[in-house]
């Protein structure tokens, strides 16, 4: 059993100083080229109910910002058209966004100030225990750290990395699409493992980390029997830290736990530990985040005497 289980979600690659977010897609070339590609001169850009490119596009212009996964949901519930041209362009639009990250990180130099860079030098690098990281980016976060662990370092890239083809699409979490026209758009038949073997992970191990992920409605399915353990178990022997970027993102993690039917005080009750590391007051020194961030190592130290 792996004691430390760490779950990475894109605040983590933003807290590295990577503009991996999909709105920094969206202002991509990458993303304004997709209209120049040939295959779009078959596609009616003007319908946004016809082409995910154009309801894409739409979604941004207005909000200057989307999250690419719940906007193909949303478009994925209203599409009743022939498949036509979708699948082509939808992978289109996967194959953009990979090629856009793919030049991020071969032309970014990741912060080493970051709590991110920190967080995996000091538990990972030099950790005497093994760890499993469960994460939902397509970067390697360990050669991203010039990380180089002296004991087993299990990584998972639950959605691909940048080194195959990337894994994009939706989660079904509102059971609202009832005709598979657009399954192949569906993430559940495109994973290639991992996703698994981590719902145990997460329930045997005695620290769990959340970094930079917000238990977003999409990912959720995935943490569900974790949180259901935590839920229905009055003493649970372990303790969970999230590291995220403000207080803001405090309350939508808690808010995202509460609308997926949790009771916050169980979560609280429940467990030896429950910490909230905020990475933007962390940098300022805020003695706060400091001393969480300070107490979890000693934990983590800890355990090697376990």
């Amino acid at each position: 059993m792996n004691k430390i289980a760490i779950v990475l979600g894109n605040g983590f690659d933003l807290n590295l100083l990577l503009r991996t977010s999909y709105t920094d897609f969206a202002k991509s070339n990458e993303f304004r080229d997709l209209s120049q590609k040939n295959l779009f001169r078959y596609i009616d850009l003007s319908n946004q109910s016809k082409s995910l490119f154009a309801h894409l596009q739409s979604v941004f212009y207005k909000n200057n910002w989307f999250d690419i996964e719940e906007e193909i949901y949303s478009f994925a519930i209203n599409y009743n058209h022939p498949i036509s041209l979708l699948a082509e362009e939808f992978d289109s639009i996967r194959c953009a966004l990979q090629q856009y990250l793919i030049r991020i990180v071969e032309n970014t130099t990741p912060c080493q100030q970051s709590l991110a860079y920190e967080f995996m030098r000091d538990v990972v690098n030099d950790s005497h225990y093994d760890i499993s990281i469960y994460s939902f980016n397509y970067t390697n976060c360990l050669s991203l750290c010039n990380c180089h662990p002296n004991k087993q370092v299990e990584l998972f890239n639950i959605h691909g990395d940048l080194a195959s083809n990337i894994v994009l699409g939706y989660y079904d979490y509102k059971n609202q699409i009832s005709n598979d026209v657009c399954s192949f758009m569906d993430k559940s038949n495109m994973l290639r493992g991992g996703g698994f073997r981590m719902e145990s992970c997460l329930i045997e191990a005695k620290e769990v980390i959340f970094f930079g992920h917000s238990l977003n409605p999409m990912d959720f399915s995935y943490f569900k029997s974790f949180f259901d353990y935590i839920a229905n178990t009055s003493s649970v022997d372990q303790s969970l830290t999230f590291v995220c970027l403000d207080n803001n993102s405090i309350l939508g993690i808690k808010n995202n736990l509460k609308h997926q039917g949790y009771d916050i005080r169980k979560i609280y009750d429940h467990l030896d530990n429950v910490g909230f590391i905020r990475t933007h007051t962390w940098n300022e020194g805020n003695i706060a985040d400091v001393n969480v961030y300070k107490q979890l190592c000693i934990r983590l130290k800890n355990l090697e005497d376990i």
